[in-house]
């Protein structure tokens, strides 16, 4: 059940996410290659420049961009899944008394 949650709970965040991003686009696409400029600048090592530079271009962006929800998945489908052994274990606890 917890799993579930999780599952919906990504489902929604997603569909925000590509809702918002339809109309904020260029907004969104502005301010995360600038922010990755920004990281890269301040790394000393020349391989992470190198690739939070790829990352600034559009295969790199949508890379990046998959990746983090997917990293959105997992954390959701981890909360629901704990959330949901904690709410059976507190139940059976309940049932004994």
């Amino acid at each position: 059940m917890g799993a579930i949650m999780g599952l919906l709970s990504f489902a929604f965040l997603l569909a925000y996410f590509l809702v918002g991003l339809s109309f904020l686009h260029a907004q969104y696409r502005e301010l995360m290659v600038t922010q990755l400029h920004q990281l890269s600048a301040q790394n000393p090592d020349p391989q992470a420049q190198q690739m939070l530079q790829w990352f600034a271009t559009p295969d790199g962006l949508i890379a990046f961009t998959v990746f983090a929800l997917f990293s959105f998945l997992l954390i959701c489908l981890a909360v629901g899944s704990g959330s949901g052994a904690m709410a059976i274990a507190l139940r059976k606890n309940r049932d004994r008394f």
